[in-house]
């Protein structure tokens, strides 16, 4: 499992520096930033399921780089094939939706990437 969650780091950073496990907890929040969250399913033995869950944030009268940074996220984890020594991963882009704040500076969208993960070891 941890060997997952590193790899998910890792390619989320690849996206953006400024992306976090669950919640941003950076002392000085940086715009745009995204948060990431998943629950894991047995599909069948040494195999399991998820939906990333993605969670983009700006502070921008505009969403034009938060669309630029759901591009980015759907260029990296669409049709992603990952291989390491632990674990096989492939991941496919699932949806992507507007979600209302209540300050209209504050600009957030939601993305759902389905996963499925083979463990080697």
């Amino acid at each position: 499992m941890i060997e997952l969650m590193q790899t998910l780091k890792r390619l989320f950073d690849d996206v953006t520096i400024e992306s976090y496990l669950d919640t941003n907890n950076a002392e000085s929040v940086t715009y745009p930033y995204l948060t990431y969250s998943l629950d894991i399913e047995k599909i069948e033995p040494n195999t399991d399921g998820f939906y990333l869950d993605i969670d983009l944030f700006d502070n921008n009268s505009s969403f034009v780089k938060l669309y630029e940074l759901e591009s980015q996220v759907r260029d990296k984890f669409d049709h992603l094939i990952e291989f390491t020594d632990g674990l096989f991963l492939r991941c496919y882009f699932h949806r992507s939706f507007k979600v209302e704040t209540r300050d209209e500076n504050i600009k957030r969208r939601s993305m759902q990437i389905y996963c499925k993960v083979d463990w080697r070891k």
